[in-house]
């Protein structure tokens, strides 16, 4: 995974906040496992059961061009993300 980092600018993924899974990564974990590949997160969509979705930038990207490409993709999905 970490070699395919370097040739990407965003990232949507699955993020937990309690322990869905045995062993499942938090999504601390995984700002701070991004963030040393310098991404951030841009924007979060969290259900009420401790899993939700994340939306992570390049930080050399602009915020505006990250949550352009977010809504364009939740409009396709029909998605609400907090941003």
């Amino acid at each position: 995974m970490r070699k395919q980092l370097e040739y990407v600018d965003y990232v949507y993924t699955e993020i937990n906040t309690s322990d869905v899974y045995k062993d499942c990564a938090h999504v601390v974990d995984l700002d701070q496992f991004l963030g040393g590949f310098g991404f951030s997160r841009v924007a979060t969509k969290e259900t009420n059961e401790g899993w939700g979705d994340a939306f992570y930038s390049r930080k050399n990207k602009s915020l505006l061009a990250a949550r352009l490409r977010l809504i364009d993709y939740a409009s396709r999905i029909r998605g609400r993300f907090y941003i």
